[in-house]
């Protein structure tokens, strides 16, 4: 009896699952893929690279005064940095190419172990940061010597870059060079394999571009003495540019 049971229960459990799985084949058919339906690729990606003459420098200058009353310090600050704003006009410089990017005061605690004054304000001090952007690479130095004469105690480096304008006109360019030397790879590929190149199936493009740095630091402490250079020579150097194109042609 018991051997009946269970031969029933199989029964009725494989019944199931032959209508379950004829549900599944119903509801999901399976299409085979057709061979005209079957995209033939071949990926090929080409990089260009460049070093070009930079067309702009970038220079960051910081005036930073201390004093012990913080009003002190930042009329201070002021008049130093009025003077040097008036040192770069002289230069040519004009409005738009000199612009404030950063300015702070905050105070000196003393934590000088054993001090009288020990965690009590000490002093004050404000800093305040010029960038000036130019395409006058030959005035650089000269922007350098006045800046740092007229009360300029820090230069976070030059940077030798492309305008917006050169930039965009120059990897426009090498993408497009980029492009039809994958073509070329592509198309001798496909001649080496008895096929032939029908068209573009997919495109993607990067590019990387690399900014010149000169650096040379000007601390407070150095800032009298450079200023006893009669000029400083800054030659610019050349930024670094390059394009990347990767294809996937479709072939017969």
């Amino acid at each position: 009896m018991k051997n009946k049971i269970l031969c029933g229960l199989f029964v009725v459990m494989l019944f199931t699952f032959l209508i379950v799985s004829t549900a599944i084949t119903t509801a999901f058919p399976f299409e085979k893929v057709k061979k005209e339906d079957i995209v033939r690729t071949i990926t090929v990606d080409d990089t260009v690279k460049m070093d070009v003459d930079a067309d702009t420098a970038v220079i960051r200058l910081v005036v930073r005064t201390e004093e012990k009353d913080a009003k002190d310090a930042q009329i201070k600050n002021a008049k130093k940095m009025n003077d040097v704003i008036d040192a770069l006009k002289s230069l040519g410089l004009k409005d738009d190419e000199i612009e404030t990017s950063n300015y702070n005061i905050y105070p000196i605690t003393n934590w000088k172990q054993g001090s009288i004054n020990y965690g009590k304000i000490d002093h004050y001090v404000v800093s305040h940061q010029l960038t000036v952007t130019t395409k006058k690479l030959d005035k650089v130095g000269e922007i350098l010597d006045k800046s740092v004469t007229y009360g300029v105690n820090e230069v976070y480096g030059i940077e030798f870059t492309l305008s917006r304008e050169a930039r965009e006109s120059l990897i426009n360019g090498m993408l497009k060079d980029a492009a039809m030397k994958s073509r070329t790879k592509a198309d001798s590929i496909a001649d080496g394999l008895k096929t032939k190149v029908i068209g573009v199936y997919s495109a993607e493009s990067t590019n990387e571009y690399v900014p010149y740095f000169y650096s040379r630091p000007v601390s407070m402490d150095a800032s009298a003495e450079y200023a006893k250079i009669s000029e400083t020579e800054v030659i610019p150097g050349d930024v670094t540019v390059s394009a990347t194109v990767r294809v996937s042609f479709e072939v017969e």
